[in-house]
Parts: C-alpha cells; structure tokens; sequence
C-alpha cells in the first residue's frame, strides 16, 4: 500500500489542510503544536477505524475552533488499484 494524498477537515488546529505523500518516503516536521502528532493520529484513525465510527474516538479529533464534522479523507494505492 502507499499512501497518495489526505485531507483533514476540522481536526483540531486544522480547518484544512491537504498534503501529498512523496512516492518513496515523506518526512513531517515543524515547531512544537503546529499540528504534526494531529496529523499521524488522524491518518492511524482513517486507515484502522471504521468509515462510520462514532464516539471518543471521533470526538477527539474534533477542533475546538473549527466548527463542522471531522473529516479525513485518505487516498491511497493497493494492488494497483486507487481508493479513497
């Protein structure tokens, strides 16, 4: 599997944000609470949860000052096929 591109929709510090993965390997850095551990949780919750999760798990994603729903949305490759 590998990872194309995801999108975080009210997920704490980010309203939204987008980011494309590198095809061999990607580094995330920044300062301290930029967002970074945010964004590692968000992508272990869309690759391990179900689509219709709901509760803590969701809840903790939620922003704070960002109104609406958290949202990821995650593409990625498997078995030369596309999904999202």
């Amino acid at each position: 599997m590998r990872l194309i591109n995801c999108q975080l929709l009210n997920i704490r510090l980010h309203s939204d944000f987008s980011m494309k993965f590198a095809p061999g390997s990607t580094l995330i850095g920044g300062s301290n609470e930029t967002g970074k551990s945010t964004l590692i949780e968000a992508l272990h919750k869309a690759l391990f949860l179900k689509a219709s999760a709901t509760g803590s798990p969701v809840e903790s994603l939620r922003s704070r000052i960002h109104l609406g729903h958290p949202t990821v949305q995650l593409t990625f490759e498997a078995g030369n096929e596309i999904y999202t």
